[in-house]
């Protein structure tokens, strides 16, 4: 994979730049991303902490078959990063390539990673933010009422925070969402109404900082306790 650094006074760590997607998911198998730090913290509606171990120590994975709506967001990233840049120009948008993906990890403990959606610069302050991405599809009262109330999922939330975790020189993370509201139709659903939101997370808020400090020592212990010594997690069961 290719190694740089952005520009502006050397202020983000060192990135790897992966030409393919296979070679990305095979550098990222062996640390913790945002999606697992929400797995860990028990905030994840897939997966489990058992193939979160195996992942990481090697062993051999069950090819995820991806959805339509995973491929939707897959394919609709570009777009909403686009209006993203129109509707903030305050903010210079750098996007992962192209083609594969783009891993960045955290100094000194390179078991931290994330893969942003983009990276961000305010024109005014030069400061770094990063960028998330949502395609969400909302038909259950209660998430219409969770985002109308102006909060994030809590998987969401800490995938924010992972950002700041491993990018240690970010200094606040945009989550832009674009929310399809389905209503009933027949046998299934149709798009009532779409809107697109961003959600401000900033480093200098006492909350952030507990939360990243938070989730550094919830990831050390999982590789610490787990993977470093191969001991496989205790098995949960989500009832």
């Amino acid at each position: 994979p290719e190694i740089y650094t952005l520009s502006l006074h050397d202020a983000l760590p060192i990135c790897q730049k992966f030409k393919t997607r296979e070679e990305w998911l095979k550098a990222r198998a062996s640390s913790i991303g945002g999606s697992d730090l929400a797995l860990i913290l028990g905030k994840a509606k897939f997966g489990t902490l058992d193939e979160l171990f195996d992942r990481m120590t090697g062993k051999p994975q069950k090819e995820e078959k991806p959805t339509e709506r995973m491929i939707e967001g897959t394919l609709t990233e570009e777009s909403i990063r686009k209006l993203f840049s129109f509707d903030f120009p305050q903010y210079k948008v750098i996007e992962p390539p192209k083609k594969g993906n783009w891993l960045w990890k955290k100094p000194g403990s390179e078991f931290i990673h994330c893969s942003p959606d983009g990276i961000l610069i305010d024109r005014k302050t030069h400061k770094f933010g990063g960028l998330e991405i949502k395609n969400v599809e909302l038909a259950k009262k209660d998430d219409i009422e969770m985002w109308g109330s102006n909060q994030l999922p809590e998987q969401y939330y800490w995938q924010c925070i992972q950002y700041m975790l491993a990018i240690p020189s970010l200094e606040f993370v945009v989550l832009y969402a674009h929310l399809k509201y389905l209503s009933p139709f027949g046998n299934g659903w149709e798009t009532a109404m779409c809107e697109d939101r961003p959600f401000f997370i900033r480093k200098a808020d006492e909350s952030t900082q507990k939360a990243v400090r938070f989730a550094f020592m919830k990831e050390s212990e999982f590789y610490e306790r787990y993977v470093k010594t191969g001991k496989r997690p205790a098995l949960t069961i989500k009832l």
